[in-house]
């Protein structure tokens, strides 16, 4: 693809994500945020085990816009739909005379091991193992997000007005 064309894939991508941070909030106050979570957890797991498939030539063929578009945007949608929860539900987890410090370092933490390494990480397994191991590492991380969510108790119907 042109960088233009996947520029416009990643921006389309990314109003997904945008939406269904928004969709998934709405979700969490439903349903209950460690519920969504936990959803949109196995199903990333999900979709990282067929990246092999989702991305094979010989299966979508080369160059498919429309494969693509709709890689990116599930993929979006699973990490809007993980992304949007945890703005109520880490807070949650604290005292509310430590909420603040909490779940500011809780963020951050989650920033630097989450976020800021993936793309060298990302790069270097693609690099010498191919694109199926970053959809292998996408489902470690997922698992390791499960594993943290599932220690933790619902927080949507506790009152924290006490």
């Amino acid at each position: 693809f042109t960088n233009q064309e996947y520029l416009l894939m990643l921006m389309v991508a990314i109003c997904v994500f945008a939406a269904f941070i928004v969709i998934s909030c709405l979700n969490a106050d439903k349903f209950g945020r460690r519920r969504v979570i936990i959803l949109s957890s196995v199903l990333l797991v999900v979709f990282s085990l067929l990246f092999p498939f989702l991305l094979d030539s010989a299966v979508v063929g080369q160059r498919n816009f429309v494969a693509n578009m709709v890689f990116l945007c599930i993929g979006f949608v699973l990490m809007g739909t993980a992304f949007g929860p945890i703005g109520a539900f880490l807070p949650e987890l604290f005292e509310a005379n430590v909420r603040y410090s909490g779940s500011g370092i809780g963020y951050n933490l989650a920033a630097i091991v989450g976020a800021a390494f993936v793309p060298t990480i990302a790069t270097w397994l693609s690099h010498h193992w191919g694109v199926h191991s970053v959809g292998l590492y996408l489902a470690v991380m997922a698992v390791c997000c499960l594993v943290a969510v599932l220690t933790c108790k619902e927080t949507k119907n506790v009152d924290f007005s006490k």
